[in-house]
């Protein structure tokens, strides 16, 4: 059932990231000095950054390093909600882990694109005994300096650390309450 429910639930969150990526001109019109958006538009922000990014965006990523000038930080802003479009609708749409629940975390911990390593990684939380989310993550060659790099389900990694794993692998109870946002994000990246 926690599958189809997935299903449907990435299928909803398609329609609205590119519903996100062709209004995100008009809402970052919006944001205030400080980057944030206004409470009304919450569903289009990160939750964990403002609309300019965080490090490795500013550094590594943004249309204009300098970020100088009404148009730069426009542009920027804009770009950074393209790269996470509809954030907020993803947290809405996520498993909520309470103290007691079961993390059980298999796989390769080192799998990446940034450093590059090829592998998988999967998390699985349950409460009473029932599945209740996902996360499996995916690298592989793909050609020359690319790899295709898979991460679909909840980002349980978000929240492991509740449990206790540290880049772990096995059985971990959960602690304390948290929230895995809803992740669907196949690509082919450059191996970093």
């Amino acid at each position: 059932m926690i599958y189809i429910k997935y299903i449907v639930f990435a299928v909803f969150q398609l329609f609205i990231d590119v519903f996100a990526m062709l209004v995100t001109p008009i809402v970052v019109l919006f944001c205030k000095p400080d980057g944030n958006l206004p409470n009304w538009l919450f569903l289009f922000q990160t939750y964990d950054n403002t609309c300019d990014g965080d490090e490795g965006y500013q550094t590594l990523h943004r249309f204009f390093p300098n970020n100088s000038g009404w148009f730069q930080v426009y542009a920027n802003r804009c770009g950074w909600l393209w790269r996470n479009p509809a954030y907020g609708f993803d947290l809405l749409l996520g498993v909520t882990c309470q103290a007691g629940d079961m993390l059980v975390i298999t796989g390769d911990r080192a799998t990446s694109d940034a450093p590059y390593h090829t592998g998988s990684c999967s998390w699985k939380l349950y409460r009473n005994g029932t599945l209740i989310g996902f996360q499996y993550y995916l690298v592989a060659n793909f050609i020359g300096s690319k790899c295709f790099r898979l991460d679909a389900g909840w980002k349980m990694w978000n929240i492991e650390q509740l449990g206790g794993a540290n880049n772990d692998t096995g059985t971990f109870i959960m602690t304390s309450s948290g929230i895995a946002q809803l992740v669907f994000t196949p690509g082919i990246n450059a191996k970093g």
